[in-house]
């Protein structure tokens, strides 16, 4: 399935049938703004902001981020967590 937000942008693709539908990520997209740190980022120029696949796909900026540090962490691939601040 395909869904296309009012401009005719690609929003988002599922694959409900076919022999690997069970294992296909659903993938989403995200035009025009993000979240970052909890601060709306604003693209004018209409162009891609996000693209999420997997478990991220559908989530917020933020929450992405939590469910791939955690996915990092239970695999032991994450060598350093921090904090970084910027000034906007």
């Amino acid at each position: 399935m395909v869904a296309y937000d009012s401009m005719h942008r690609l929003k988002s693709v599922t694959y409900p049938m076919g022999a690997y539908a069970s294992v296909t990520p659903s993938k989403t997209y995200v035009y025009d703004a993000a979240t970052v740190n909890g601060i709306a980022m604003v693209n004018v120029t209409n162009r891609l902001a996000e693209a999420y696949t997997g478990p991220m796909a559908g989530k917020k900026a933020h929450e992405a981020r939590k469910i791939i540090i955690d996915l990092l962490k239970e695999k032991n691939l994450l060598l350093r967590q921090r904090e970084i601040v910027h000034n906007v």
